[in-house]
């Protein structure tokens, strides 16, 4: 059984797709700077939902099919991969619609440094480090962070700490549904 990381990686381009757009919304100022905040927020919110439960999915689908570690591994690298890059474009778009978001950013920086700065702060949110150069300071961009946080908890610590247990006990539950089979 192979892991399907296209699949993956184009649902979730498009899903990040729908972050950039709220870009595109604000460049031409249809909604109002309080609301397009709110609208990422809204969006990185159907986001999370969408990687969580596309990530379990995939994780019981590896698990169940007895996939290599190394291969969950490369799975779990892109799914990181994704989420860094998605909240760095909620981060870049925050900051588009109002550079008062974040403190630490430079405001003389262009479009692209400004983007680098916020996957740097997105990496650094995800991996824990923080080193506080870049912080959030209103509610939307408070939110988004903590989003953020609690994703990397479920990604590092729930999945890789119980990734062989969860393995033991889909194997365990297949080989009993076999048996059971087998009695019949």
């Amino acid at each position: 059984m192979r892991i399907n990381y296209g699949d993956f990686v184009l649902k979730s381009l498009v899903i990040i797709g729908l972050g950039l757009s709220v870009f595109l919304i604000d460049t031409y100022e249809f909604l109002a700077d309080n609301h397009t905040t709110w609208a990422i927020v809204g969006l990185a919110i159907c986001k999370i939902i969408f990687i969580v439960w596309q990530s379990t999915r995939m994780i019981i689908e590896v698990t169940a099919n007895d996939t290599p570690f190394y291969r969950f591994l490369l799975f779990i690298i892109v799914n990181v991969m994704m989420v860094t890059f998605s909240f760095a474009i909620d981060y870049f778009c925050l900051y588009h619609v109002n550079p008062l978001c974040f403190s630490g950013v430079d405001k003389s920086l262009s479009l692209p440094e400004v983007f680098f700065e916020c996957f740097y702060f997105s990496v650094l949110n995800f991996t824990n480090f923080g080193y506080g150069e870049i912080l959030p300071q209103i509610i939307p961009a408070k939110v988004l962070v903590m989003m953020e946080d609690l994703l990397s908890f479920f990604t590092i610590i729930l999945v890789l700490s119980d990734f062989v247990s969860l393995k033991e006990s889909l194997l365990e539950s297949n080989f009993l549904k076999k048996r059971l089979r087998q009695k019949e």
